[in-house]
């Protein structure tokens, strides 16, 4: 529930970030040409000195006020749900049997070779995409850890790692 919560306050950050945006682009823009443009192209320095400049303005004022609200609910909101998504997989106590990390690769004796590429490229590219699938994996990203899961046994089909990471990934996200 807590990650749920976390993600809205993400998205509404989100949103008031964008307002805030478009706000204080169209303000610029208002003011005169040169502004708007400085605005859009050279964002923090031109914004800043928007603001600065024109903090008179009550509009602009609230626009970047509005701004810097969105960016803390943003920041707020993703240390939530990730704050919460973890716990809720320790409090649901998922025992899964963790994918070993990129310094335990397979070796080369346990790498089939494919025969559409060299045997160097083929077993190369198969390694770099199981690496990126750990790393993914231990990040939490299961979706892209699976994709490259998927593409490593594409490579090497039968590969009895690359089916093993695809099946613990399968599983945490069917829990999730």
């Amino acid at each position: 529930m807590g990650a749920l919560i976390g993600i809205g306050i993400l998205l509404i950050g989100a949103f008031l970030l964008t307002v805030s945006a478009i706000w204080g682009a169209l303000l610029a823009f208002q003011e005169n040409v040169l502004w708007g443009l400085m605005y859009l192209f050279i964002p923090i320095a031109g914004a800043i000195s928007f603001v600065i400049v024109k903090w008179h303005n009550r509009a602009v004022r609230v626009s970047y006020l509005l701004g810097i609200l969105g960016t803390l609910l943003l920041v707020g909101g993703g240390i939530v749900s990730l704050a919460n998504g973890r716990s809720l997989i320790t409090r649901l106590g998922v025992d899964i049997e963790p994918v070993p990390v990129a310094e335990s690769s397979p070796t080369s004796a346990e790498i089939p070779e494919v025969s559409t590429f060299p045997a160097e490229e083929s077993e190369q590219s198969y390694r770099q995409t199981m690496s990126v699938g750990y790393a993914a994996y231990q990040q939490g990203d299961y979706q892209t850890a699976l994709i490259n899961f998927r593409r490593a046994l594409v490579m090497q089909p039968g590969d009895r790692l690359a089916t093993e990471a695809i099946q613990n990934t399968e599983a945490i996200i069917q829990q999730q």
